[in-house]
């Protein structure tokens, strides 16, 4: 009989011990879900930042287009600012140029009428040569 109370027992603590083990692996199976379940928010959590980051990078995108097309606005914008102050530069050259002409047709024209007075002194000199005393 003792054998068949040490069989008890022994079949008594292996039923304790698959107990034990049965309620360790229920806590571990209530771990893991547990743990699946703020995977799983992670998860939804990391699909809104990378929709945030998406969302960021095709504004990014957006706004550095519209930076080129500004910067191609202002490129075209300064060119054509060169190209009238070109044009400014050379009409103030022709302005220069015809006022230097003028200047010197209006000296051109002093000394003719300089010479025009002295050849009428000279023709009243001459005419007075010529006078009859009355």
């Amino acid at each position: 009989m003792e054998s068949g109370y040490g069989l008890a027992a022994e079949a008594g603590k292996a039923l304790d011990d698959i107990l034990q083990n049965s309620q360790a692996a229920g806590k571990q199976v209530d771990q893991i879900t547990t743990a699946a379940e703020e995977l799983n928010a992670l998860s939804a959590n990391m699909v809104n930042v990378i929709g945030q980051i998406t969302r960021t990078m095709d504004e990014n995108a957006a706004a550095t287009e519209a930076m080129a097309e500004s910067s191609s606005k202002v490129s075209t914008s300064m060119e054509s600012v060169g190209s009238v102050a070109e044009q400014n530069s050379a009409s103030a050259e022709q302005v220069s140029a015809s006022v230097e002409e003028m200047s010197a047709s209006v000296e051109e024209v002093s000394a003719s009428a300089q010479t025009l007075a002295q050849m009428s002194v000279d023709l009243q000199e001459s005419v007075g040569a010529f006078k009859t005393e009355e």
